[in-house]
């Protein structure tokens, strides 16, 4: 015994099946772009916090760099200044 499957008249619309798959099809597309904007989001973010971790290591740096011969120079003016007013008080 043999079945045969009976065809089932095609609408020129597509029939609620295809319709609902091709529904799901247009919002994997949408979720795809969203994550894909996500993404480039993030990694713009993570460029940004490097800049500004690298930013803030050289502002660091710089300060140390700066401050090393400043102080230097504020304990040379300090002893010029001793030494000036312990050479008034002797003489």
């Amino acid at each position: 015994m043999t079945f045969q499957l009976e065809k089932m008249p095609i609408d020129k619309d597509l029939c609620p099946l295809q319709m609902t798959c091709q529904k799901r099809e247009e919002q994997l597309l949408h979720l795809r772009e969203e994550v894909a904007h996500f993404q480039k989001s993030i990694r713009e973010a993570n460029l940004k916090i490097a800049s500004l971790n690298s930013r803030e290591e050289l502002i660091a740096i710089f300060s140390h760099e700066i401050k090393t011969p400043l102080t230097a120079l504020s304990m040379m003016s300090e002893l010029i200044d001793r030494e000036a007013n312990d050479s008034r008080k002797n003489h």
